[in-house]
């Protein structure tokens, strides 16, 4: 049966809302959870060590499969088996070194050197930990991040005004220039576009919207002006949800459709500091989290409120998520 989760590292301290009361979780002391990968069960309300590490971890990452969780440590990457309860070394980075699963949750792609002229995109078979693949990116200035197509034939390699589109199966890569800068892009899930951040200025005035990428037609078009962050694509493809800021620091949900009409979801001018993580897979419920209090919220389709699902989860750090988001993978300070 395949599992579902979320991968949560670390956050800050609560915010009232209407919601049912939830238990605390059985560890509640900072210095319990430091250094370490927790595993938690939201509908079971339980947390429990995934993995003793005790040194300088980095951003964890679900594998799809929900199996395998990917984490940096020092200045090497490893992957740790929640099955066999083992971990394994995949290769050495350096401190900005961005790493994802492939779709299939068989490997792993890290670049080297991000900021030098000898990058390289590299993708490590897990079973045999050797190499399957090493693409050079030398053309590239220097890397922000990448994403991994759902396909998994496709990399979008990210930076600046520009976004690399690197095609696995034919070893090409195909540069396109934005007058743009580009953050957080995200793959739509049947894979035939991508969405992201643009920003840039214009007569001195910061224009920030949402942009969509056809892979068909190799082109990107904005589908609103509204800026935004945390975007999060429905299961079905159809619809982006973001957070957006209005006058006196309101915080606005929005829903964006690739058509670009547009729902709002929620606001509050509550002192809150949130992050969307995703929708159920039935697009139900949306997922968040308060980095003020290090509460996991949710926003039920036709609802108006966050309710509550834990609490006295301080000090969570990243967030990264697989299907479903029935379970959350943690680290504190």
């Amino acid at each position: 049966m395949k599992k579902d989760f979320i991968i949560i590292g670390l956050l800050f301290s609560t915010f009232a809302f209407s919601s049912c009361d939830v238990p605390s979780s059985s560890l509640n002391t900072k210095s319990s959870r430091s250094g370490d990968i927790f595993v938690f069960d939201i509908e079971k309300q339980s947390i429990e060590k995934a993995v003793d590490l005790f040194f300088d971890l980095k951003k964890p990452v679900w594998s799809p499969d929900g199996k395998k969780i990917a984490y940096g440590l020092n200045s090497e990457i490893w992957f740790h088996d929640l099955d066999t309860n083992e971990s394994s070394f995949i290769g050495h980075s350096d401190a900005s070194t961005p790493f994802q699963w492939s779709p299939d949750s068989r490997s792993i792609a890290y670049i080297t050197n991000p900021f030098s002229n000898n990058k390289t995109l590299t993708i490590i078979d897990i079973e045999t930990q050797e190499s399957v693949k090493e693409l050079e990116l030398s053309s590239i200035p220097f890397v922000d991040n990448f994403s991994w197509s759902p396909n998994g034939d496709l990399i979008v390699v990210y930076h600046f005004n520009s976004v690399t589109l690197t095609n696995l199966e034919e070893e090409s890569q195909q540069v396109i220039e934005e007058p743009f800068s580009v953050t957080e892009v995200r793959w739509a899930p049947d894979g035939k576009s991508f969405a992201y951040i643009a920003s840039n200025f214009s007569s001195g005035v910061l224009v920030r919207g949402l942009r969509l990428f056809s892979i068909e037609e190799m082109e990107g078009e904005f589908i609103n002006f509204l800026g935004g962050n945390f975007p999060v694509w429905s299961p079905d493809s159809k619809s982006i949800t973001l957070l957006t800021f209005g006058n006196e620091a309101t915080k606005i949900i929005y829903r964006v459709s690739t058509d670009g009409s547009t729902e709002r979801l929620y606001e509050t001018s509550e002192s809150v500091n949130i992050q969307l993580l995703g929708y159920s897979q039935d697009m139900s419920s949306l997922f968040l989290v308060d980095r003020r209090s290090g509460e996991l919220l949710m926003l039920k389709e036709g609802e108006e409120e966050l309710f509550r699902i834990s609490r006295d989860l301080e000090g969570i750090f990243e967030v990264s998520a697989s299907s479903g988001l029935k379970k959350l993978a943690l680290t504190f300070f």
